[in-house]
């Protein structure tokens, strides 16, 4: 603009213009939308590169933005970006150098319509260290106008036809389909086997049928009895510290807990590579009981215990109970969490809320979510970032396609 360049806006004749104004910075047109049968101005921009100055034109279209209704789309050079991730190469801005643009986009709700190819649309066209790189221009739209086009732009996105193989093209989403199933199933199928048993005749069969159903047969419990049993009972204790005695005497008691461990339902924790596995410990009025954080084994352990109340009239006292998980599963056992508020912010984004209806549903459904879950256990700080992560994600608006808003708190 001013003395170094200038704006035009060029239409065909397929385009119904209605009205065209203009500022310093901005051509705004009105365009007529004869297939829908509704009307919304077009804003070309070109913004000053002088942070002082583009505060004052965000200014001026808000002022300017009553006349242009609930329909409108903005799009051209900001001359501005929105946060440091849309920058690459040179100095990182400080974060309070983006508040202007994005006042301008959160106070009008805007939505960024995204983009095909380089995330980037300007370049300093240095080489080596000195290149900067930044996504200055990009289209903005209101929420009706995202509204009124969401499904031309989902129709952009599809596949209309594909190429057979017979040169011809696909007419309809049957044929469509059913290319792809067929190019695919042709791709994946096998070539089938031959010559499996020529390899497999010169390797001598060690183990019969009758041997390997013997041996991957489970064990019962009378074979573990016996083997107990048949033991001296004042020999060394084992790598649990127990001698053959005890668990002769109080076998009518642990019988669950040891045959849940032979038969793999109880796999326990191992302190070094080559040592047993350990499925409990006992003290002298404390138990330690280890087992994978799955349902399967948590199932089985609470079994055990319930066998255990029934057998002594001991019942186990909740209140001095407690469940510790290692580092390493909290992200498996908690996972639910993440999920369930996961799919909760991906249904929410199908539908345009506002800022304040954002602000609600956030606050009143996802942030309650994970609260019965915090008042038993302590959530890594992993989690919560995790956590926290989605729902500034919905905050902002952000997707896989385009970047958005950062809010930065901070006093005028």
């Amino acid at each position: 603009m001013n003395k170094s360049g200038g704006m035009a806006l060029l239409w065909n004749n397929e385009a119904n213009i209605l009205e065209v104004q203009g500022t310093a910075f901005t051509i705004e047109v009105k365009v007529e939308d004869q297939e829908k049968k509704e009307s919304w101005w077009l804003i070309g921009i070109y913004a000053s590169c002088d942070s002082q100055v583009r505060r004052g034109q965000w200014e001026v279209l808000n002022r300017r933005k009553v006349g242009w209704g609930d329909k409108w789309i903005i799009i051209g050079d900001f001359n501005d970006i929105i946060s440091n991730d849309e920058k690459w190469g040179g100095r990182r801005r400080d974060n309070r150098s983006f508040h202007d643009f994005r006042k301008f986009i959160n106070e009008n709700q805007l939505l960024d319509v995204g983009y095909i190819g380089k995330p980037w649309t300007w370049s300093n066209n240095w080489y080596g260290n000195g290149e900067i790189k930044e996504r200055l221009d990009r289209g903005l739209c209101s929420m009706k106008w995202s509204q009124c086009y969401e499904d031309a732009k989902r129709r952009g996105n599809r596949i209309q036809k594909l190429k057979k193989s017979s040169g011809n093209w696909t007419a309809t989403d049957e044929e469509l389909g059913k290319e792809v199933a067929d190019y695919y199933g042709e791709l994946f199928k096998s070539s089938g086997l031959e010559g499996l048993d020529d390899i497999l005749e010169g390797i001598p069969v060690s183990i019969t049928e009758q041997m390997n159903r013997d041996l991957t047969k489970e064990v019962e419990e009378d074979e573990i009895k016996t083997a107990f049993f048949s033991m001296e009972p004042n020999k060394a204790p084992g790598s649990d510290g127990m001698s053959p005695l005890f668990f002769q005497k109080f076998w009518s008691i642990i019988k669950q807990d040891l045959k849940a461990k032979m038969g793999k339902q109880l796999t326990g924790v191992k302190i070094s590579r080559g040592a047993p596995a350990i499925t409990h410990l006992f003290f002298a009025d404390d138990s330690l009981v280890f087992c994978r954080a799955n349902r399967q084994e948590a199932g089985k352990l609470m079994n055990i215990l319930k066998v255990y109340e029934k057998a002594t009239g001991q019942l186990i006292n909740m209140d001095k109970s407690s469940v510790f998980f290692s580092k390493n599963t909290t992200q498996a056992v908690f996972g639910y969490i993440r999920n369930a508020i996961d799919k909760k912010l991906q249904s929410w984004k199908n539908k345009l809320l506002s800022q304040a209806g954002k602000e609600v549903m956030l606050k009143a459904v996802a942030m309650a979510m994970p609260t019965y879950t915090m008042s038993c256990f302590r959530l890594s700080s992993k989690m919560c970032r995790d956590i926290s992560a989605k729902m500034a994600d919905y905050w902002w608006g952000r997707q896989k396609e385009r970047k958005g808003c950062i809010g930065l708190a901070g006093e005028r």
